[in-house]
């Protein structure tokens, strides 16, 4: 009875060439300008929401109450 033989397949990676990913966003900012932007963003304009909402909130609670608590609905919406 023979034996088969059994061919080993190895692959070589070569790690110098890697791929780089770069997006379109990166040939137009550079990552200064990036972050200068998400700091305005996260620091002013999220913050600027958060404060009209909450202000929003309380006029929307005020309003509720001033309704009453006869109806159901304002119940459900506090």
């Amino acid at each position: 009875m023979a034996l088969s033989s059994i061919h080993n397949v190895t692959a070589e990676v070569n790690l110098s060439e890697t791929a780089t990913l770069s997006s379109p966003l990166q040939d137009l900012i550079s990552d200064k300008v990036c972050s200068l932007i998400q700091a305005i963003n996260f620091a002013i304009i999220c913050e600027l929401i958060d404060v009209l909402g909450t202000v929003a909130n309380i006029i929307n609670v005020v309003c509720f109450c001033k309704q009453g608590f006869k109806d159901s609905v304002n119940i459900s919406l506090l």
